[in-house]
């Protein structure tokens, strides 16, 4: 089993790399304030329905207590897990979940003027420098380079 964190700024493309991997047959299922997607061979974390902030932004800010509880259910089935996202850019999921820390360069800005977001100067300053502070094991110029790493590496 791989645990995958990917990390970038706001709108530099991790929830359409989540998207991407749905593409493949997979069944949405819930344990405890984690929501994910369940394929033959990877686990997608996060709510994906087609709202601006999909994937791990709708989740639960707690959803951090159950993290010991989903890793043990990833474990026995033994599946790649996609992590990406504000929610898991923290010091304490890295030590708890140890993941593969995956990093998609630039600032995002033509994906937020695409998706019209109104996210605060405040709130992108806050994530740039959360993403800033963790080491990228691997680091891609766009997302279609990160989804193709993952569609051949895990």
């Amino acid at each position: 089993m791989k645990n995958l964190l990917l990390i970038g700024c706001c709108g530099v493309g991790k929830t359409w790399v989540a998207k991407e991997l749905l593409k493949a047959k997979n069944q949405p299922k819930k344990l405890g304030l984690f929501c994910f997607h369940e394929s033959e061979s990877m686990i997608v974390v996060g709510k994906y329905t087609g709202k601006t902030f999909d994937g791990s932004d709708s989740l639960s800010m707690a959803v951090m207590k159950d993290l010991p509880k989903f890793l043990r259910y990833c474990e026995r089935v033994g599946k790649t897990v996609f992590f990406e996202g504000d929610r898991f850019t923290n010091s304490n999921f890295l030590r708890i979940a140890k993941p593969i820390v995956l990093k998609i360069k630039g600032d995002g800005k033509e994906g937020r003027e695409e998706r019209k977001s109104s996210q605060t100067e405040r709130h992108l300053k806050s994530i740039k420098t959360r993403v800033g502070n963790i080491k990228a094991d691997v680091a891609f110029d766009s997302s279609g380079d990160c989804l193709r790493y993952i569609v051949e590496n895990c």
